[in-house]
């Protein structure tokens, strides 16, 4: 019989992990010495990060300790500032005192930016299917957007901002739960609610995240006089849209890698509002989105004999009529068979109901969904961008990329007049 909860079982211990987020689990481990070793184990076995490897850089645990604790005291506002004081007195301690300042403060940045960044997507795997299936239920980005969970900004910061970074438990607050004696008709209501509450929860995250990095950029360029961290988010959110590509083509992160690339466009534009990224750089971003697409707007000219595009090379991802046929077998929800049906009437078809074609075909669900998604990140991007060239008074805004693909987007429904 166990008598704590270091006696379970870890197939539980692992289960019960699966519900926690990453805060959790983080001052879970500081509750005892006995509590450390298993928070380590669970924080290891679920996000893969090893926090007792001999190559962990101390502050790079020190970065982990400050993700736990955005994650807690988001409804306070000025816990960015705080991390921002904190962080940069820690880089200022560990810099070299003659020889090497800027690489190694290259390097500090590259830690930081890199792991409050993947910090957004941490919990995206544990997500049940059907808030992951909801990320067009995103809040589209609104410039200067303010947090309604936020208090008002004249609350006044703490005498210390360089405390210790726990926080007490009451802070966090207990998830809803449906009453017992639910009914159907409730639990569906508890579950929209879920939807709803982790979609605000995403782009609350997001907003955080690109706040403390604006802080943390106006902190060090104080100290430093350094403007590096903006060559870093670039790179940075470069190789998260080349992950968000390769999980994008996996049958089984489909959702997942779509809710990403939402999290990653509301990024970018929080960026773009706090100065931390330009407009070339935003255009530069943009032409990286076609290639995570599998289909083009063009295709929507579908036809039952129609070739599919060029393959991307073997070693970037399978061929195009590969993963459409994995995506169909996939989609049990299509009600009509994928056969082939009689083109020797299709003419006298097609002159009637010239839509019967298209929707019929059984690559149609896919290019819908994409141009959904697709919409919506030119309309998020265009949103934030626009209004920076009325706020700067910019005389030429040079959008090629975006440009092309809202374009593309907008002619491909010519189709449908």
């Amino acid at each position: 019989m166990a008598n704590s909860l270091l006696d379970l079982p870890n197939e539980l211990l692992l289960q019960v992990a699966l519900h926690l987020s990453f805060s959790d689990l983080w001052y879970f481990r500081t509750c005892s010495k006995s509590t450390r070793r298993l928070g380590q184990e669970l924080i290891l076995s679920k996000y893969g990060i090893d926090l007792l490897d001999p190559q962990l850089h101390p502050f790079a645990y020190l970065v982990y300790s400050a993700t736990a604790f955005l994650e807690r005291n988001s409804q306070d506002p000025s816990t960015c500032q705080w991390i921002a004081n904190h962080l940069a007195i820690a880089i200022h301690d560990r810099l070299p005192k003659v020889f090497g300042i800027p690489s190694t403060l290259d390097y500090f940045m590259d830690v930081y930016i890199g792991i409050f960044m993947d910090s957004l997507f941490l919990d995206l795997p544990y997500c049940s299917p059907c808030q992951l299936r909801e990320w067009n239920q995103l809040q589209p980005y609104t410039p200067q957007a303010s947090l309604s969970s936020a208090p008002p900004h004249d609350t006044p910061e703490p005498t210390d901002p360089l405390s210790s970074l726990a926080t007490p438990s009451s802070a966090f607050p207990s998830p809803p739960s449906p009453s017992s004696s639910s009914s159907s008709s409730n639990l569906a209501l508890f579950t929209i609610s879920t939807v709803s509450d982790t979609s605000a929860s995403l782009y609350t995250a997001t907003i955080h995240v690109a706040d403390l990095l604006s802080t943390l950029d106006n902190v060090l360029s104080i100290l430093f006089s350094s403007n590096r961290q903006k060559s870093f988010i670039v790179a940075h959110l470069h190789r998260m849209v080349l992950q968000l590509t390769h999980q994008y083509r996996r049958i089984d992160e489909h959702d997942r890698a779509c809710c990403g690339l939402r999290i990653c466009v509301l990024l970018v534009c929080r960026l773009v509002d706090q100065g931390l990224l330009s407009i070339a750089e935003v255009n530069s971003f943009a032409g990286l989105l076609p290639g995570f697409f599998i289909t083009a707007p063009s295709d929507v000219h579908m036809s039952w004999n129609a070739t599919p595009r060029p393959s991307p090379p073997p070693s970037r991802s399978p061929s195009l009529g590969t993963l459409l046929s994995q995506r169909l077998r996939q989609q049990q929800r299509l009600t009509y068979p994928p056969t082939q049906p009689d083109l020797t009437s299709s003419d006298d078809r097609l002159s009637r109901d010239p839509l019967s074609l298209y929707i019929n075909h059984p690559h149609w669900p896919l290019w819908l969904q994409e141009t959904k998604l697709r919409m919506m990140i030119v309309l998020d991007l265009a949103r934030g961008l626009i209004a920076q060239y009325h706020a700067r008074k910019i005389a030429r805004l040079d959008i090629q990329y975006l440009t092309n693909m809202l374009q593309e987007t907008v002619s491909a429904f010519n189709v449908f007049k």
